[in-house]
């Protein structure tokens, strides 16, 4: 059995699969025109006049997949602030709501 070590000298040394999406090779400007709040629509209509056909539910894929890989470029902006933590409560009674409505029913 292979050890650990060898088995990674095996994956470098294997050859790269090719891109499965044609839009690969123009992942960055497809980004840079969401980025700039481009519609899919717009975007498709854009790189057919480059050459390249695709239509908007395709390329509306391609930047879903790739956002939550997080293969997506980062902002040019800084992220936004985390929220504060609210309060911890200070009582007992704080940490349970109150029920609103007591039913004393003798059955």
């Amino acid at each position: 059995m292979p050890v650990g070590s060898e088995l990674l000298a095996q994956a470098q040394a294997a050859p790269e699969e090719a891109p499965r999406s044609k839009l690969e090779n123009y992942c960055a400007a497809i980004f840079e025109l969401r980025r700039k709040r481009w519609s899919y629509e717009k975007i498709a209509h854009w790189l057919k006049e480059r050459g390249v056909e695709a239509v908007p539910s395709s390329i509306f894929r391609f930047c879903r997949v790739r956002q939550h890989a997080g293969a997506r470029p980062p902002a040019t902006a800084a992220p936004p602030e985390p929220a504060p933590a609210p309060p911890a409560p200070t009582s007992p009674t704080e940490t349970k709501p109150k029920r609103k409505y007591h039913f004393n029913l003798d059955i």
